[in-house]
């Protein structure tokens, strides 16, 4: 994450969330269909049911039955969770990934980074990996670790090769499967050019995230707050919602309350989970049992 090196960081952060208030206000009323609440959660069979009271539901497809009627009511707004930078070995389909593919490694989720400028690879994930989940019966993708080639390329020219492969990922994704939906987890780089073609973007840790090293949940400086927010306020210019996900304990409901209402005060979906991501946390009232 960036920081915004600037000794009036807290006044240009002031500046962007009344700006980002009025915005959100005239963007309601001319899109009054707009989703407001949103879950990630990744655990084992969560019961559908309650993924039925958000607008927007992001999965782990693993670990879901695409075969129970249960799943037919939430399938459009349902986002089937995809790394595409990045793969972890429990992957089913770790074993068919080349080792010319992999670029480097993530020692912090024990990931492996994977070449988003190699075609052959790009091919075999949207053939392969996407396509069965279509097979199964997901939709919508929502990709993960959009930005993990910054682990290897370490130059302008280098990152400029990478984001524009990733660019053309997407367009690849959408010619192939037009009725996907596409959310991306930030991706900013790449928004100008693939705006048209995704259905929102994905954030994390907006006032409380996750150490990078131990993982343990912290607030987040307002450097890095008024920074993202930059990013924000390109995104939402094109009209596309933006969901906040920051990282509590679950039981902290008074500290997760506040937390709602100040990223909604925002302009943005809130949403609320623990560090795992495994049990259905909270999101703007309207979200049902995972509201507060």
């Amino acid at each position: 994450m960036k920081p915004l090196c600037c000794k009036n960081s807290m006044l240009i952060a002031g500046a962007l969330l009344l700006a980002g208030g009025v915005a959100y206000l005239l963007w309601r009323y001319l899109h009054p269909q707009v989703p407001e609440s949103a879950v990630v959660c990744y655990g084992e069979s969560p019961p559908l049911e309650k993924l039925q009271k958000f607008d927007i539901v992001i999965v782990e497809p693993a670990a879901i039955d695409t075969n129970s009627s249960g799943f037919d009511v939430i399938r459009a707004k349902t986002y089937a969770y995809v790394s595409i930078g990045e793969s972890e070995k429990h992957r089913d389909y770790y074993p068919k990934l080349k080792k010319a593919w992999f670029v480097g490694e993530n020692s912090v989720w024990q990931s492996r980074v994977l070449d988003m400028s190699n075609m052959d690879y790009q091919r075999f994930m949207i053939g392969e990996v996407l396509g069965e989940l279509r097979k199964r019966g997901f939709q919508n993708f929502f990709f993960d670790t959009v930005d993990a080639y910054q682990h290897v390329a370490k130059t302008p020219e280098q990152r400029a090769i990478y984001e524009a492969n990733v660019a053309a990922f997407i367009k690849a994704v959408k010619s192939t499967y037009p009725d996907a939906g596409i959310i991306l987890n930030r991706g900013f780089e790449i928004v100008d050019e693939v705006h048209d073609l995704i259905d929102g973007v994905l954030f994390e840790s907006l006032f409380y995230g996750l150490d990078g090293s131990t993982l343990t949940y912290r607030e987040v400086p307002e450097a890095d707050r008024a920074w993202l927010m930059g990013h924000v306020r390109k995104i939402r210019a094109y009209g596309l919602p933006v969901i906040a996900l920051d990282y509590l304990p679950l039981n902290e409901r008074e500290k997760i309350a506040e937390d709602i209402r100040r990223i909604r005060k925002m302009g943005l979906i809130p949403y609320i989970g623990d560090r795992y991501l495994q049990r259905i946390g909270y999101s703007a009232t309207g979200g049902g049992s995972g509201s507060v």
